[in-house]
């Protein structure tokens, strides 16, 4: 008979045989569970402890997994990001790739083998492609047994290098280079090839193969590269050449490449002497693409030429105003911002940008720069620093900067200094001598008929020789600006109603320029008519508002009115614009002695003293400073 168990005495039988509800039961009783009750429910709380330990185990390993799975995902975006920029960096390829020329068993018996002769040809391809235009995106060149990088991508058989040569060959626009040498009865026949043109064969003697190469480097690029030839040829001073090279290239090349062809045709042009033809072309190069920059920047350089001022500043304006073109190079493009800031700033009398913008700290130091910036310090009156600027040009006088004449501005840096300190005796004898020094050619006509008669004209005028003066200008355009308002000026010291109607045409012409309102202004102030000349010379502020010289013009029409106290607000104003003008210490010192302030009058003649100012200037300062008894 089998032993039955009995409950101890005092403690009932569980009443589920659940293990949970056994517990529940005990927590509820307060009475803890005995024999076979207790064992099971130990055995329920390891069963617990050890489904959680796989439950928190599991969790680990989802989480894992889950890791593993970004890591995974992330390492692929890598790998695709990285091969995406491959693909870009291979897709903006332009490289130049030179293959080994065949050559014949004689040359490479003495170790001229095809590579050696296509790197020669690479070399000179490189020093055409060097001397050519520098506006537009550098390409590179190397040649095609130099080979790739050879890292390895673990587990593709194949290297970086390979994978980058695949994008190149697939995505980018690689050029081929190569050819081969024959030999001849009488030397050598050197033929080259290209991508998409024609090849290029060349005859040689036996001991010119360099001068060959020469010869067909230049004939295959000309295919290859027009425009770029062109321009190279242009910086050899063969500009026939260049021009017949444009021609084509302008009428019937890519219409992407004829903006760029017809601007620097307009630059041909105006070098061979025909300005009018230049205008028109960089004119036809804004009709294929109105935003082109250097269509802009090359009507101005024209219109500067021909004297139609107010083309020129309107084009600079424009050529501010649009974006760089595709095919430019982001270095060209702010040199040719910067370039033409300083041609509007010049036209309206900032003088202070223009000469910030030329001799800028860290910028490298060179004639043309100094001589730019030299122009820009006369007429701010700063004469110390043009005087520096000038022994930094390192050019004896304004006949030896004659060529700058090529670049866009005729340098006249002696006759600039010398106006502005009234010296026009001296201003005469500089701009006879540069005239004198002109070589021949329709170029240096216009140079000289826009830019140097006209100031030739006003200097004999201001040294006594009107009839002298008026030959200088007679027959000059009647377009010209600079032509009008030498004429006015003229007239303005001989007949003041031909005066009048000779600065009516020069406003006219350009009426947002201000120089023609500031002379006129003093043309009726010395005709005794003040109010009409403050009424020029608010214009002329209006279209030049950092240009000094209106404004001290202004306030010597106040203090010929005997209003001093508004004088010297017009005098300070002129000072915040050319603080190194001696002239407006003497007048802001004549101001103060009208209202009985000797110290401050006499402050202001030393300043005048310690400035550039005119000889006649100079003597009045000194006398002034002497009678204060300061």
């Amino acid at each position: 008979m089998a032993a039955r168990i009995r409950p101890r005495r005092g403690a009932a039988p569980p009443t589920t045989p659940d293990a949970i509800e056994i517990a529940m039961e005990a927590e509820a009783t307060g009475v803890e569970p005995q024999g076979l009750a207790r064992t099971v429910l130990a055995g329920q709380v390891g069963l617990i402890e050890a489904q959680t330990r796989v439950l928190r185990l599991q969790a680990f390993n989802e989480r894992a997994a889950g890791a593993l799975k970004v890591l995974t995902g992330l390492a692929g975006v890598s790998v695709a990001v990285v091969l995406g920029l491959m693909a870009w960096t291979a897709s903006q390829d332009r490289t130049v790739v030179f293959d080994a020329f065949s050559t014949p068993p004689d040359l490479a018996a003495r170790g001229v083998t095809g590579q050696v002769v296509a790197t020669r040809f690479l070399d000179h391809i490189r020093s055409i492609h060097r001397q050519g235009d520098d506006s537009r995106p550098d390409q590179s060149f190397r040649n095609s047994w130099g080979g790739e990088a050879t890292v390895a991508i673990p587990g593709a058989g194949i290297s970086v290098g390979d994978l980058m040569s695949l994008f190149r060959a697939w995505l980018g626009k690689e050029t081929h280079f190569g050819g081969e040498v024959i030999r001849t009865a009488d030397g050598y026949l050197v033929t080259a090839r290209t991508d998409g043109v024609a090849p290029v064969t060349v005859r040689g003697g036996v001991d010119d193969l360099d001068a060959t190469l020469v010869r067909a480097a230049e004939g295959l690029y000309r295919e290859a590269e027009p425009y770029r030839y062109a321009a190279y040829l242009m910086n050899a001073n063969r500009i026939p050449e260049a021009r017949d090279v444009l021609e084509p290239l302008a009428r019937t090349g890519p219409r992407e490449e004829q903006p760029w062809a017809w601007s620097l045709l307009a630059v041909v042009y105006s070098v061979l002497g025909d300005q009018r033809q230049s205008l028109a072309a960089a004119q036809t190069a804004l009709r294929v693409d109105p935003d082109f920059v250097l269509g802009h920047s090359f009507t101005g350089n024209t219109a500067y030429y021909i004297g139609l001022s107010e083309l020129e500043l309107q084009s600079y304006r424009k050529a501010r105003k649009v974006g760089r073109v595709r095919g430019m190079s982001a270095e060209a493009f702010r040199d040719r911002r910067l370039s033409t800031d300083g041609s509007i700033a010049h036209l309206v009398g900032d003088y202070g940008r223009e000469l910030e913008i030329f001799d800028r700290p860290g910028r490298a130091v060179s004639p043309w720069r100094m001589a730019n910036a030299a122009i820009a310090a006369a007429p701010i009156h700063d004469i110390a620093r043009a005087r520096a600027l000038r022994a930094q040009d390192g050019r004896t006088d304004d006949a030896a900067r004659l060529p700058d004449a090529f670049t866009g501005e005729a340098h006249l840096v002696d006759y600039d200094i010398a106006a502005a300190l009234d010296d026009w005796a001296a201003a005469r004898d500089s701009i006879q001598k540069t005239i004198a020094a002109l070589p021949p050619g329709r170029f240096w006509e216009a140079v000289r008929d826009v830019h140097m008669r006209p100031r030739l004209g006003v200097a004999l005028a201001r040294t006594g020789d009107i009839e002298g003066a008026r030959r200088a200008v007679a027959g000059l355009a009647g377009d010209c600006y600079p032509c009008l308002l030498a004429r006015a000026r003229i007239e303005s010291l001989a007949n003041a109603a031909s005066a009048d109607l000779w600065f009516s045409r020069a406003v006219a012409q350009a009426p947002s320029i201000p120089f023609a309102y500031a002379e006129w202004g003093r043309a009726r102030a010395a005709a005794g008519d003040r109010q009409g000349a403050i009424a020029l010379y608010r214009k002329a502020a209006a279209r030049g508002p950092r240009w000094a010289d209106p404004l001290a013009y202004w306030g010597d029409a106040l203090a010929a009115s005997r209003d001093c106290r508004a004088a010297l607000g017009k005098y300070r104003a002129a000072a915040d614009r050319a603080p190194r003008w001696g002239y407006l210490q003497l007048a802001m010192g004549r101001c103060h002695d009208a209202l009985r302030r000797p110290d401050q009058a006499a402050g202001h003649y030393r300043q005048a003293l310690g400035l550039g100012l005119s000889a006649a200037d100079r003597r009045e300062a000194g006398e002034r400073l002497s009678r204060t008894g300061r």
